[in-house]
């Protein structure tokens, strides 16, 4: 028993800790100018506790607006190169803003975060989220939750929850961006048959942006049901359909259409070049780490950049599927 009280006194006093520490940036924050803000006036907002984020949250509105957008700005701005500060639970509090040049701001740096107070936002509060701008950006966000699904890492209460959620949104939300957001967020539910018939629905209205999102879906899902549709698409007219087919077609396809991709990485758009040569790195084997060797040797510094990124994962996975060998691996 003793053990008990003196493990709740010392997370009591963490608590406390953390809270003061918190009021003590905010202070500083309200009374400095968006000019003069630097990392050090906010370094304590990195790796933020449970009790911290509560006062935060409390307390954010205190800072003026100007000094909550210039703080959020530079928290994004350090986001990739700052590799010791992570503040992913300071800019999900930035997401419950009065003003919504702050929240979309906040979503440039969670794309990628796996942090759980992100997605509790996103199945709670941003259903509800009048602007369009921020309910989209939302959308488009929940497809890290639903890649952590598919590898069973979500409670399946969760997983219910955020499979309803971007179906009610992708089904039923009044954007159209909102909707189709939506639908490529839950093009990662592999083998989900309501998702599929979205998809579909989507690439039979005929509408551009709709045919855009649902080959970008198409390739999320990794079915081969999509293979030959997609295929079809690398003689389209629209450039913007031929390099999203050529992104999607790395994870539907298989050596038998190395050479059709091939090809495409000399279409007319330097995009779908470098969509095609992704692709190639990621289904590998002989002929694709050969035509990617002849890129390398191409005049363009960023075809032989993406050909170099391309070979070294197609070599990654030709060297995994190679059978364990003591000779060959000599």
């Amino acid at each position: 028993m003793a053990t008990k009280k003196t493990r709740f006194s010392i997370n009591r006093n963490r608590a406390i800790e953390d809270r003061t520490n918190v009021d003590a940036v905010v202070d500083v924050l309200v009374g400095r100018a968006p000019a003069e803000l630097t990392g050090e006036d906010y370094e304590d907002l990195s790796d933020l506790s449970r009790p911290a984020a509560e006062r935060l949250a409390e307390r954010w509105l205190d800072i003026p607006h100007a000094g909550r957008l210039a703080l959020v700005q530079d928290m994004v701005s350090r986001f990739e190169t700052d590799i010791e500060h992570h503040y992913d639970r300071a800019l999900v509090v930035a997401l419950s803003d009065d003003e919504d040049d702050v929240k979309l701001v906040a979503f440039g740096a969670l794309t990628d975060t796996s942090e759980s107070s992100f997605l509790d936002y996103l199945l709670s509060r941003l259903p509800d989220e009048p602007n369009t701008n921020v309910r989209a950006a939302g959308a488009g966000a929940f497809g890290q939750f639903v890649l952590q699904a598919e590898m069973d890492k979500l409670e399946e209460t969760t997983v219910d929850r955020l499979r309803e959620t971007l179906l009610t949104l992708a089904e039923n939300d009044d954007s159209e961006t909102v909707r189709l957001n939506a639908l490529e967020s839950a093009g990662y539910f592999a083998a989900d048959p309501d998702v599929t018939e979205s998809i579909e629905d989507a690439w039979a209205s005929g509408r551009h942006e709709a045919q855009v999102s649902a080959l970008r879906a198409m390739g999320r899902q990794c079915n081969p049901r999509w293979l030959d549709l997609v295929l079809a698409q690398f003689s389209s007219d629209e450039p913007e359909i031929r390099f999203e087919a050529a992104r999607a077609v790395g994870t539907l396809g298989g050596q038998r259409i190395v050479p059709r991709i091939i090809d495409l990485t000399d279409d007319d758009d330097v995009e779908v070049q470098m969509a095609a040569i992704a692709s190639l790195g990621m289904i590998g084997g002989d002929a694709a780490i050969g035509a990617l060797r002849n890129l390398e040797q191409s005049e363009s510094v960023a075809i032989v950049d993406a050909a170099g990124a391309a070979l070294d994962e197609a070599l990654l996975i030709d060297s995994a599927a190679r059978p364990p060998n003591s000779l060959w691996q000599q």
